[in-house]
This record gives C-alpha cells, structure tokens and sequence, in this order.
C-alpha cells in the first residue's frame, strides 16, 4: 500500500493555506530572541509595513543567525541552519538534497523569503 503525506504550509496568524510562491517564513530577533513565523502575503506585508520606521533608523549588526546564542562553537550552529533551509525548501516542493552542500539557489530563495 502506496502513502502519501502531504505538508501544507499555514499562516501562523490566520491558520489560512499559503500556497508555493506566496508570503514565506519571516526569521526575527528581538532583544536577544530569536523567533520565526510563517505568513500569507498579506499578513507578511503587513509585518513589513509595522517594521518598516524602525528598520529604517536602526542599526545593521550582520545577519539575524548572529545574534543566536550557542553553547558550541559558530560551526556547531551551521548544520542547523542547512536542515531549517532543507525543511523550508521541502515544505515548497524545492528539490533540495538530503545531504552535503545547498545548492545556491535553494540558500538564495530562503534569504530573499526571509
């Protein structure tokens, strides 16, 4: 007997479906924490128009995973990030191989959504 198991992204606010291509996983830290949410285009835009005047003032200080606290080592955090942009590229039906390096494009599509 065949199975198949279907992964259905939702928004986290709204619990409606988001369909491939549209809204993303939004990465976030705040004060220390570090959070992450799944929103529809709508809800995402939203979220990007709250931040927008506080993103415009602020100060960069390097990427989102640097702000993480880790009990290991910096490369000890790597293959967590490899498997969060594997399971993202998965949930959108990305091939994206189980093992060994991402392949560009797949890193590249979860930046930009992120």
């Amino acid at each position: 007997m065949a199975k198949k198991v279907v992964v259905e992204l939702v928004d986290d606010l709204d619990n409606s479906p988001i369909e491939e291509g549209e809204g993303g996983s939004v990465t976030f830290a705040l004060e220390g924490v570090n959070y992450e949410i799944d929103l529809g285009t709508a809800n995402l835009e939203q979220l990007r128009g709250v931040l927008a005047p506080y993103i415009e003032k602020a100060r960069r200080t390097g990427r989102a995973g640097g702000a993480r606290k880790s009990s290991g080592s910096a490369s000890s955090a790597l293959p967590t990030l490899n498997q969060q942009i594997r399971e993202w590229a998965k949930t959108r039906g990305l091939d994206v191989p189980a093992k060994g390096p991402l392949p560009k494009r797949i890193r590249e599509a979860y930046e930009s959504a992120s």
